[in-house]
């Protein structure tokens, strides 16, 4: 999935979580858990893609002709293990004498990507590094897909809305919103054009 739609996918499950549980887990902080796992993988890529953009250069010799991919191919993976994930809960949870549940977003974000990544784009090695074990699943790049995605994640918030819960956002807020949203259209279009 997109990164956008896994802070999205994330709040959302800790909203019903919420609702449900009467939990007081922050659907902001397991939003930003839901995106990390891509932010860890990509920010390195998309600043030097920016950076060589802006110097003229297309996006496809950047993709594919830059040591940065070593860097995203060893990073993607080891974001994206749920033994990873597993191993630095444990010891956050034990450092905080509690558990962090809002780092449950990194977990949801690993679990969608198994299925929403064909084997040819990203690869969800979800044991790495005991096994390259992946699920070649639908690319979250298709059209019909992201149409499917994101009036699923309308529906959720309009059905998990609370007329009390409706405040302004803070100005922070609507910044990190914005930023995703980038990363996210940014994610996308490349992935369209590199086709």
């Amino acid at each position: 999935m997109d990164i956008l739609s896994h802070a999205l996918w994330s709040s959302v499950g800790a909203r019903i979580s919420n609702k449900k549980f009467g939990t007081k887990i922050d659907p902001w902080w397991v939003g930003f858990w839901g995106a990390f796992p891509d932010l860890i993988s990509f920010t390195p890529l998309a600043l030097v893609i920016i950076v060589q953009i802006l110097g003229g250069a297309s996006l496809k010799s950047i993709q594919h002709g830059s040591g940065i991919g070593q860097l995203t191919g060893f990073l993607y993976p080891a974001s994206h293990s749920l033994l990873i994930f597993l191993g630095i809960f444990l010891l956050v949870s034990l450092i905080k004498r509690r558990p962090v549940w809002e780092m449950g977003g990194w977990a949801l974000h690993i679990i969608l990507d198994i299925g929403t990544h064909p084997a040819e784009y990203y690869p969800t090695r979800f044991l790495w590094p005991l096994s390259d074990i992946f699920v070649g699943g639908i690319s979250y790049r298709t059209l019909w897909f992201l149409i499917v995605d994101y009036t699923l994640l309308g529906l959720s918030f309009f059905a998990l809305r609370k007329t009390k819960e409706f405040r302004p956002l803070s100005n922070l807020k609507k910044i990190l919103i914005g930023i995703l949203t980038l990363i996210a259209l940014f994610t996308i279009i490349s992935g369209l054009i590199g086709r």
